[in-house]
């Protein structure tokens, strides 16, 4: 049984989350809310998941491949309704805001904005995605207690 979300997919997102706070901790705005972009771009990803083995005759090793794009909400509205009603509802409860509200406003923040050289990119970013990649952490890890309250999940930092 393959289970949503992919905490290996998770965990892949966590290490962009970490650089974007990083990046933050030393006054590096614009590297930090990319890498923000980034893992939130992965945390929705971990809902849309699906498990590929590729064996070379001797062994067999699973991967997570998961849907591509970079518009986050796109990838939203890929995940199901019902997981989505979930995460909203949790998002709400925990932050007071509204997730599509969020997912809508840094949608595209990553494909925009990660040449910040060319003509066409975003020239000013909102700091304030940084804080929503760590509330995507947590809903993450949130929505897995309750879908899978019998599998144990990762330590949170």
């Amino acid at each position: 049984m393959y289970w949503l979300p992919d905490l290996n997919v998770w965990e892949t997102g966590n290490q962009y989350q970490d650089a974007a706070a990083l990046c933050h901790k030393y006054h590096l705005g614009w590297p930090a809310a990319i890498n923000a972009a980034l893992s939130i771009e992965i945390y929705l990803k971990s809902f849309l998941a699906h498990q590929v083995f590729i064996s070379d005759g001797i062994s067999t090793q699973g991967f997570s491949d998961t849907d591509r794009g970079h518009d986050l909400h796109e990838l939203y509205q890929k995940i199901s309704p019902d997981i989505r009603q979930l995460l909203e509802t949790k998002y709400k409860d925990s932050t007071g805001s509204d997730l599509q509200e969020k997912i809508t406003k840094y949608k595209d923040v990553y494909f925009h904005a990660r040449y910040h050289h060319e003509s066409k990119s975003i020239q000013a970013i909102n700091l304030e995605i940084i804080d929503f990649s760590a509330d995507m952490r947590d809903l993450v890890i949130t929505a897995s207690k309750v879908l899978h309250p019998k599998v144990e999940t990762p330590q949170q930092r």
